[in-house]
Formats: structure tokens, sequence, C-alpha cells
């Protein structure tokens, strides 16, 4: 009966996102601020999508770390955007696409892939999809930048996720050597149907987008393998890195079912990669996820080097949901599907 009513609750909360995607979509508009035309010639373009109406701090310096790697930027967004942001935005983006607010990022970085398409991007070697979900960069990043490029693979990320299936994970996706040119990755993005709820959006979007990949012969990699990472869990159980919940519920389970339950290294080994595998981000959602509390999270901080301020990084954790709050919520949904 609880499998039913959880089934049913999700059913019906994602035919109210559909519903309400397919409303904004038919009801908004999208327009295209153009600040340098010289974007259609750059080696380097980054499609970057953002969910905020004012330059933070930690925004800044994701698109300054950007910038000074030589990428253009497209910036895109499912809001409409006030005039000091527009202007803020200027000094570091070549062109703003505000669109109607649905389908997530995966429906902004086809917006943004869209435009590119019709302009024309045979110049581009390098496109980076990108978002404003993660905190970027904590550490200098020259050593991870020189990962992902020395990698085989035409597409590359920080991190390859098991949760569900095998996938690179969609905050941040480096294709290089013109694959996005590539027919297989083009009809992906005109096939790609733009769903609106959470759920869909992964399985259709980020699982999607992997398994259309591989499905064509093409070859994708992370800087950390969670399969990998999980292998040597038991040795890395115990670090002073690793979320003290995981710790916890490790030893509630089966390692080999816990393995395969539970891994998502951007969160259960989020600061365990920036030590150990130079991962220059962390994601925003940790703390409303509900992987460390507020003061666990920048105890362990303290055993890393960082370049970033640590209380910009509180304020910006914080703005995407209260830990108190979150821990509660967490604990209620481990024990709904009797996880505790």
């Amino acid at each position: 009966m609880k499998k039913i009513i959880k089934k049913m609750i999700e059913l019906m909360w994602n035919i109210y996102i559909e519903l309400l995607g397919f409303w904004y979509k038919i009801t908004g508009k999208t327009t295209i601020t153009v600040f340098d035309n010289n974007i259609l010639i750059s080696k380097k373009i980054c499609i970057f999508y953002g969910y905020q109406n004012n330059l933070s701090i930690l925004l800044e310096k994701h698109l300054c770390d950007l910038l000074s790697r030589k990428f253009k930027i497209i910036y895109v967004t499912n809001l409409i955007l006030n005039r000091p942001m527009l202007d803020a935005l200027s000094k570091y983006v070549d062109i703003v696409i505000q669109r109607p607010n649905y389908g997530r990022d995966f429906s902004g970085y086809k917006a943004g892939y869209n435009y590119l398409i019709k302009s024309g991007i045979e110049q581009c070697d390098e496109l980076l999809f990108t978002n404003d979900t993660v905190i970027y960069p904590i550490i200098n990043a020259d050593q991870f930048w020189d990962e992902l490029r020395a990698s085989e693979s035409k597409v590359v990320g920080p991190f390859i996720s098991y949760q569900r299936q095998m996938h690179i994970q969609s905050f941040f996706i480096l294709c290089k050597d013109r694959i996005h040119l590539s027919d297989a990755f083009k009809n992906f993005w005109s096939e790609y149907s733009e769903p609106n709820s959470r759920d869909r959006v992964i399985k259709h979007g980020e699982i999607g987008f992997s398994n259309h990949l591989s499905l064509n012969g093409i070859r994708f990699d992370g800087v950390v393998d969670a399969k990998s990472i999980t292998n040597i869990s038991t040795k890395t159980i115990n670090n002073d890195l690793i979320p003290e919940y995981f710790k916890r519920l490790y030893s509630k389970f089966d390692p080999a079912l816990y393995q395969y339950q539970h891994n998502n290294p951007s969160h259960l080994y989020a600061l365990f990669s920036v030590k150990y595998f130079n991962v220059p981000l962390v994601k925003k959602d940790l703390l409303s996820r509900g992987t460390f509390s507020l003061t666990e999270f920048f105890i362990k901080m303290n055993h890393l080097d960082t370049i970033i301020d640590k209380e910009e990084m509180r304020i910006e954790l914080i703005k995407k949901g209260l830990p108190s709050f979150e821990d509660k919520f967490r604990n209620k949904v481990l024990s709904w599907i009797g996880a505790i």
C-alpha cells in the first residue's frame, strides 16, 4: 500500500509540473540579447544555464574563470532578467537568451545549442555545458582542465554517476574535437522533447543524453567514476571528508547493496573528490539534499585549501535550503522508504 500511495503522489506531482511547463511554454516568449557577435568565430564556447536575477559573487567568479580559459559564453535563463542583471552580465557573457520557464537546465542547453546551430559554429572546437548549480572554482582548476583535455573520450566531465543508470552528470559537460557537430549529437537535441519535471529531465535529459552517446559509439568519461570510487569505499569510509550520515547508513546495509543504491559521487564524495581528484567544484544542494549539515560541511572544509571565501559559500549554500529543515525532511523520507 505504501508503494502504491508513493507512486500515485509522484504521478500526480509530475502531471502537475508537466502541465505547468506546457502553460509557460505556450504563453511565454524567448528574447535574445547579443553583446558580442565575435562568439561565432571562437574556438571555445560555453552554454551556461543560470537561474538567478542578481550577479552573486560566486556566479561572477564562475564566469570569470571560464573567461580566463578563453571561453565565449552564451548565458541561458528561464527568467525575465531585470536591467541591472543584464548590464552586469554584459561584462562577462556574449549572448543572453531569456526563455519561458520550463524544462530546467537541459531545455536551456537545447536553446543555447539551437542558437549556435542556426548561427554557425564551424570554428568551435570545444563546447561546454555548465550551470549555476555548482560552486566553481573552489580550488585552482588548472589540473582539472588538463585531465579533461587529456582524456581520450570526446565528452567528459567531473563525475560519472551510476544512480539509476551510468551517466555523465549534467552540471558540467565538456564536448571536444567538434563532436557537437556530429549528426548523432545534433539528433539528440532535435529529438529531445523537453520534459518539465525534475525526474523526467534526469531520465530523458541527463541519462538520455548519455544513453544516446553510447548507442552512437561516442565515449564519455569523468574525472571521478562512481563505480571505481565505491570499490574503495571500505578504505575511504572513515575519511574526514566523507559525510557522517553516509558513514551511519553504510553500517546498516550490506556493502554491495549500499554501493549499488547510493553511488552519486558528486554528493557522497563531494569534498573527498576536491582533495584527492582535484575536482574544483561542489554542488550547491549538498545541504538542501541533506548530504551535509551546515556545521559539518564547514568543519570538513577546513581540511581543504580553497581559493574561495567560505562566508560567500555559506551564504550561497543556505540560499539553496536550510539544513535544519532539510535534515528533518531527509530523515522522514529515509524512514518512509525504510532506509532508517
